[in-house]
């Protein structure tokens, strides 16, 4: 795992912090714990000084859906959490993320035209989908644009 990679809960480890259903070992469940979408991989793992195996937890975590890589500070730009965004709306949406998806990539690649782009898919998915849903989608988007 990059150690610049800014790193995110999905849906699915939101879930877990709240309900505890996998069962997820003690390594894993504290780096999800420590996982806030603004700290990297290295200050993820710099906040749990001593804990054994937390980088391959960390990658577990990836691989089993409960985290997301939402960018690397190398790479930056906003281009990067656009993407971030459309993996979000596709999670919380699944087979009807089509029209939110279109607002997102229709957004510009600023701060702004983001924030405008998730008002503007929250509305969609409100009206067509699910309040609820439309919510969550856009807190999630909302706390990748604050960790920039």
């Amino acid at each position: 795992m990059d150690p610049d990679a800014r790193l995110l809960k999905t849906a699915k480890g939101e879930e877990e912090i709240k309900r505890r259903t996998h069962g997820l070992p003690k390594d894993e469940r504290l780096a999800l714990i420590l996982v806030d979408g603004r700290s990297t991989a290295q200050e993820v793992m710099r906040k749990a000084a001593g804990a054994p195996n937390l980088k391959a937890a960390l990658v577990r975590l990836a691989e089993q859906g409960f985290i997301q890589v939402i960018e690397s500070k190398a790479a930056g730009g906003y281009g990067d959490i656009k993407q971030s965004m459309i993996a979000i709306a596709r999670e919380v949406f699944g087979d009807n993320a089509g029209k939110v998806v279109a607002k997102i990539e229709a957004a510009t690649e600023s701060r702004e035209g983001l924030a405008e782009g998730v008002v503007a898919a929250r509305k969609i998915a409100q009206l067509l989908i699910d309040e609820g849903k439309a919510r969550d989608f856009a807190t999630r988007c909302q706390a990748l644009l604050d960790a920039n």
